[in-house]
This record gives structure tokens, sequence and C-alpha cells, in this order.
């Protein structure tokens, strides 16, 4: 299976990508372009069986599928293409961004490639103030993430932190698809007025429902599509509490041990070590934007 880096774009606009895939394949060995055919959205079966038929003639790990602006919104995430495929030739990790024209996908990939000129690894932990978030949010200050604990933190203080974060930001508690609960709820107007000058280079919701498929408009599109994160993961529907306690820690661990070095990586290793759990769990969730950000294990 290839470990090439894939991105899907629309066949309409291959004469005028033409040059500019040229190049990236000059700077930026290990990552292709593939073309489909213009998406509408239409019938679930049919994008379903087109996305699995497309990934499994291909047998790559990871994909960043670019789809029209029309699926970015929560009754389209039915149209995405699920987060975690298991083939028989290996498993394969997808991640989708929204663009109607090669130009708002060239910036994007070209912003989002040349991540190595970012510096900042911090994370920064947050979470709702009850048992068992704060476990979580524990142990990932325990390996160094930056302590934001409701306990210390008041929401306008979360606020204000959230302003000057940057790096990767997680999340532990209840949630839905119109605000976070902890720090006695955020809204998507409190986090659009509150977003980092620059943009996150991950956002994790280790929580449920921010990527609510029955609203039109929810709390994870909205800070996906004001471009304040480079890369999200976010649920889809509810995910039991401990489930997504074993998942984040599981992701810390494939970190800490260093088995992967990007969230592509770490979703790939999680897989390998207990496919079943993992996929059931995976299975609510949803990567938007760039899925090969790297996460260090080295706080």
């Amino acid at each position: 299976m290839s470990s090439e880096r894939v991105i899907v774009i629309p066949d309409i606009w291959k004469t005028e990508a033409g040059i500019d895939i040229a190049r990236l394949s000059r700077i930026q060995p290990g990552y292709s372009f593939l073309f489909m055919p213009a998406l509408n959205v239409k019938s679930k079966k049919q994008l379903s069986l087109m996305y699995q038929q497309l990934l499994r003639e291909i047998k790559v790990s990871s994909a960043l599928f670019i789809l029209p602006k029309c699926f970015a919104t929560g009754i389209n995430v039915r149209y995405w293409p699920d987060l975690v495929y298991d083939f028989a030739h290996g498993v394969t990790v997808t991640s989708v961004h929204f663009a109607d024209k090669w130009s708002e996908c060239l910036k994007f990939v070209d912003t989002c490639m040349n991540e190595h000129e970012y510096t900042t690894e911090r994370y920064h932990a947050t979470c709702q103030y009850q048992h068992p978030y704060t476990d979580s949010l524990k142990l990932w200050v325990e390996a160094g993430a930056h302590n934001l604990h409701p306990g210390d933190y008041s929401r306008d203080e979360f606020l204000s932190a959230l302003k000057s974060m940057q790096g990767h930001w997680m999340y532990w508690g209840h949630a839905d698809g119109r605000r976070l609960r902890g720090y006695h709820h955020v809204t998507s107007d409190d986090l659009l007025s509150h977003a980092p000058a620059s943009p996150l280079r991950s956002t994790l919701w280790f929580s449920c429902s921010t990527l609510d498929f029955r609203l039109k408009r929810n709390i994870a599109l909205d800070w996906y599509l004001t471009g304040s994160t480079h890369c999200l993961l976010a649920s889809k529907e509810p995910v039991i509490t401990e489930a997504n306690q074993m998942l984040s820690a599981a992701w810390l661990s494939a970190m800490r041990q260093a088995k992967a070095s990007t969230i592509v990586e770490i979703v790939h290793h999680l897989i390998l070590s207990d496919s079943i759990t993992f996929k059931t769990v995976l299975k609510n969730y949803r990567l938007l934007g760039y899925p090969w950000i790297s996460m260090s294990h080295v706080f």
C-alpha cells in the first residue's frame, strides 16, 4: 500500500491546475493529485460507493478530498467520505476540505504544505469541569500540555487565552452542534469573536455532536470554515464518554511513544493496534482540513 499523500480534486480543474501541480510535485515529493468527476449532492449510497471504489483502486494510506462548498453544511455531512476505510489491502484515512475554484484549493494546499515553517508545537488542554473530563485533561497536562483547567479559568479567561493560542487545541466534555458546554457554555459566536490571529495547526474535540448532521450550521463547521484551524477532528453524533477517554489516551500514547508523527499516522496506528475498538469509535468522527499536520511527541 502506498504511503503517498493523495489530494483528490474535480477533473474540471485538470487543465488549470496542471502547472501548479507540476510545481508542487517538484518541491513537495510524496504528494500526488487525483482527479474525480464533479460531485453533486445526490444519493448517499451512490457517493459512498464512488468513494470506496476510488480508494480501493488507488490503494493509498491517506487522501484529502476537495469537495464543493455546497457540501459544507451539517446536513450534507452524510455525503462526505468516511474517516476510515478498511480494505483488504490496508487502511485508508480521509479528510475533507471545500473549494469551488482551483485558486482556493491551491491557496489552502500551499499554506498547509509549508507547515514546517511553523515553529509552535504547543498543546492546549481544555475541558468541562466534571469528572472524567478533568482526568483526560490531567493526562495530557502531565505529558506537557498547557493547562487551561476550568477550575482555574473563567469563561472570559478561557476565551482570552483562546485568542492567543498557537499550535494544537484539545477539548473534552459535553457539546452539541451549537456549543461546547465547558466554561459555562461557549457558542460559535464566542469562539469566532476570540479566534487566534493565525490558524491553529489542529483542533481535536474529543466530544459529542459538534459536527451535528441534523443542523445546517454547527459549531465545528463554523470553526473550520472561518479558517481558525488547519485541521479539525469532530464528531457528527453522540459518543460515549468512556470511548472518547480511551481514544484520547490512545492518541496521546501513540504520540509519546513516537509511533506516529502526523494525524493520519496516529489514526492508522490506532486502527492497526485495535481495529474493532477504534473503528467503532472513529466511525462517528470526521477530519476536516489538512490531515498530514505533524503532532510531535515532544511537548
